[in-house]
């Protein structure tokens, strides 16, 4: 019996042998090369083409190996191939194709270039034209396989709406399973916008939910962010829909190292700048996903100030996005926030909400690290804006809304005294701090803006300090940037360098700041005006609140009176003005020019 078994071992072994040396002589490769090309045509209504013939090489793990594989691109495209790849191996488990059972050993691609785009009338090619057949559709089940890797592989986005391209580099993408119903390791490493980029996570393909795969605890970082979470991706049905969870360490909005500072785009007015971006948001990007994300991420750095301990759930569906709550700190304050973008409408519209109590100001307003003026100031800050439009700047054009501000106490730092203090924050500092001073105590700081159709009113702008009261009115034409804004001293102190009205003009981007000349006659003459009281509009303001009665809510109550270093009567002011005009006689000419 031991014999016999033996035998028919060995004479099995020699047939299957036999076939592995004979069979690829009996196997048309033309054929199969001609079939997939069609089978690909009627798929996609695009060509697919080779390089070489197929290389077929038959063994107890037989492989299939393809060069130079080329799947055209849309018609419209620049590129004519959406899909290259330079070599493509394909490694198969012989025994399991016995029974029917396709079971990839190994797939290996090297060189792979994948470029997906939109064209300027939102076409993408990955929408793919099929051709009808006669031939019965039966679902087959998926191959079952151990390991994917490929090489070098390039994917370039790009989205001719936008203008906007994006590239992904993977030096290395290995995907591994170790059994039929365990998950799928992936590991990958690269670079996206010339920052490194590495990515672990396990693919589950829930048997209950077809069409359907799960990201399980995936950890990745992207530059000096990071990211980790789960996160299910459901397709089938007219868009995609991803839910997620994700929690960051930290998000580097733009990371020191990489990058960019924007380019300022010049205007047609001389030497002035758009502040605001007239370049195309994506927002065509929102009708091409549905889903929900909570996420959550500890610090947020790369903008200023630094944001910290933000919360939010992102919800998405048919281009309709809402981000709320949306909840973080900053400036020493909890913000809570939200905002609502409309992107299925032919001209997209956003709405936001704002509000935070106890922000400090100095750090809101993120004076740069090479600034010595500092201010300590908190208050509350409320803001409700909307808009209209396809980029930043045609949805500025568009505002309507308010922001409202009310501060308290606060101190007020330059790092210098006024007199040594030169350009456009001498001609503001120097309506509220003594010219021998370096700092201020301010009372309050009042502002309340009302925005209609592009232009910011100011309903109300109050700064109250020890030595003055400083009003403001005017408006900001937030389409062209144009600042037409008016600052007017009420002063308690006969030691104020510049008490006299101030114009502030100029755009948002490039302000400049100019006393106004008849004030400053009016005020060597002796003549001290009591400038208009703070508006009513102030009044409006009281229901913010900064924990104690605001002394600019005072002011309004007791008719523009604060307290401070006030002088004794108009005749003394005038006296001792014109002594400290007389001191500084020299920079008043510096002061207007030749004009």
């Amino acid at each position: 019996m031991l014999k016999k078994i033996i035998y028919f071992l060995v004479a099995a072994s020699v047939l299957l042998l036999t076939a592995i040396v004979l069979l690829p002589r009996f196997i048309d490769l033309d054929f199969y090369h001609a079939q997939i090309t069609k089978e690909v045509q009627l798929a996609t209504g695009r060509t697919i083409t080779f390089d070489d013939e197929l290389d077929f090489n038959l063994s107890l793990q037989p492989s299939l190996t393809l060069n130079g594989i080329r799947f055209a691109n849309a018609t419209w495209s620049s590129d004519p191939h959406m899909v290259s790849i330079d070599k493509l191996q394909i490694q198969l488990e012989l025994l399991p194709l016995l029974h029917g059972d396709i079971h990839i050993h190994q797939i290996v691609m090297s060189d792979v270039k994948l470029i997906l785009e939109t064209d300027a009338k939102g076409n993408n090619n990955w929408e793919f034209q099929t051709k009808a057949t006669t031939e019965t559709d039966t679902k087959q089940p998926l191959p079952r396989f151990d390991q994917i890797e490929l090489t070098n592989l390039i994917l370039i986005k790009r989205n001719a709406v936008t203008g906007k391209t994006d590239q992904v580099q993977l030096q290395q993408l290995t995907a591994h399973q170790a059994a039929p119903d365990a998950p799928i390791l992936i590991t990958t490493s690269g670079r996206f916008d010339n920052q490194p980029l590495t990515l672990t996570t396990e693919i589950i393909f829930p048997d209950s939910t077809p069409n359907s795969l799960k990201l399980d605890s995936f950890r990745a970082q992207l530059g000096e962010s990071d990211f980790s979470g789960n996160a299910t991706l459901h397709w089938g049905g007219q868009r995609p829909v991803i839910n997620a969870t994700i929690n960051s360490t930290q998000l580097a909005l733009l990371p020191a190292a990489t990058a960019k500072k924007p380019k300022i785009k010049k205007s047609k007015v001389k030497n002035a700048s758009r502040l605001f971006s007239r370049k195309p948001l994506p927002f065509d990007l929102l009708a091409t996903i549905d889903g929900t994300i909570d996420y959550q991420a500890k610090t947020i750095a790369g903008i200023q100030p630094n944001l910290s301990s933000l919360t939010t759930k992102i919800k998405l569906k048919q281009g309709d996005l809402t981000i709320k709550p949306l909840q973080f700190k900053s400036a020493n304050a909890t913000v809570n926030a939200s905002i609502h973008i409309n992107a299925n409408l032919p001209t997209p519209k956003i709405r936001t909400t704002t509000e935070a109590k106890g922000i400090n100001i100095g750090k809101l307003l993120g004076s740069s690290p090479s600034s010595t003026t500092t201010y300590n100031g908190k208050g509350e800050l409320r803001a409700t804006l909307q808009g209209r439009g396809k980029s930043v700047a045609a949805i500025m054009g568009t505002l309507n809304g308010k922001i409202r501000f009310l501060a308290g106490k606060g101190r007020l730092e330059v790092g210098a005294t006024i007199d040594t203090i030169t350009g456009g924050l001498h001609h503001v500092l120097g309506t509220i701090i003594s010219s021998d001073a370096s700092g201020s105590d301010v009372n309050c700081l009042a502002s309340n803006f009302e925005i209609k159709n592009g232009i910011a009113n100011s309903k109300a702008f109050l700064i109250d300090s020890e030595y003055a009261t400083l009003f403001g009115e005017g408006k900001i034409n937030l389409k062209t940037e144009k600042i037409q804004f008016q600052l007017k001293p009420k002063p308690k102190s006969v030691t104020l360098n510049v008490a006299v009205p101030v114009e502030v003009s100029g755009t948002l981007s490039q302000p400049s700041f100019t006393p106004e000349k008849f004030g400053t006659a009016r005020k060597a003459a002796g003549i001290i005006g009591l400038f208009a009281y703070p508006p009513a509009a102030l009044l409006g303001l009281a229901e913010l609140g900064t924990g104690e009665q605001n002394p600019c809510l005072k002011i309004t109550n007791n008719k523009g009176q604060s307290a401070g270093h006030k002088t004794n009567s108009v005749e003394k002011g005038t006296k001792a003005i014109k002594k400290t005009m007389g001191g500084i006689g020299g920079t008043i000419k510096g002061l207007f020019g030749n004009q």
